[in-house]
């Protein structure tokens, strides 16, 4: 309850959270574990399963490192045996598009999602997430004619610039082959 409210989540999000934190205590899946890990998991996992949460906010109030949450969510998933989606790069476009600091037109807009959506299941095109939407996003605003700088997008898109350059020169690879 605590976490959810630092975080400003709704009502059903806590209770999935609460729900999921009771199972896996009945589960004996908090043994070794902190109770306030076991409750981070929880609440990452509600909200993967929902509207999604970005690690490192969830472990900015809460009481315990990120490596911990994540070790704990692994014991989770692994042993409850639970279906958390997959965040794809479609979706994180978005986010990463409102986190750009200056003016994004329509144009970019439209274009990196169409991007994102293009590439959506393609085999080449699994891995980070974060770093192939920061490349979608960092195309779309090239031929655009934006152009923005390579790390203001990996900024807004949490990864570093390597990895936007990595995916996005596997864009232009697929753009410039159709």
């Amino acid at each position: 309850r605590r976490l959810t409210s630092a975080l400003e989540l709704s009502d059903t999000i806590r209770t999935q959270a609460c729900s999921l934190f009771k199972t896996a205590q009945d589960a004996n899946l908090l043994m070794g574990q902190s109770i306030e890990g076991g409750a981070a998991a929880a609440v990452y996992i509600a909200c993967r399963c929902n509207t999604g949460i970005e690690m490192h906010r969830l472990s900015e109030v809460a009481r315990c490192s990120e490596s911990h949450i994540w070790t704990v969510y692994k014991t989770f998933q692994r042993e409850l045996e639970l279906q958390v989606p997959i965040e794809r790069p479609v979706d994180r476009v978005p986010r990463v598009l409102s986190a750009i600091p200056v003016q994004v037109t329509d144009e970019t807009r439209r274009r990196a999602r169409e991007l994102a959506r293009e590439i959506d299941g393609e085999p080449a095109f699994t891995g980070s997430r974060r770093g192939i939407a920061a490349g979608c996003v960092y195309l779309a605003s090239e031929e655009t004619g934006q152009e923005w700088a390579q790390t203001t997008v990996a900024e807004a898109a949490g990864v570093v610039s390597p990895t936007l350059r990595r995916w996005y020169q596997r864009l232009q690879e697929h753009v410039n082959e159709r």
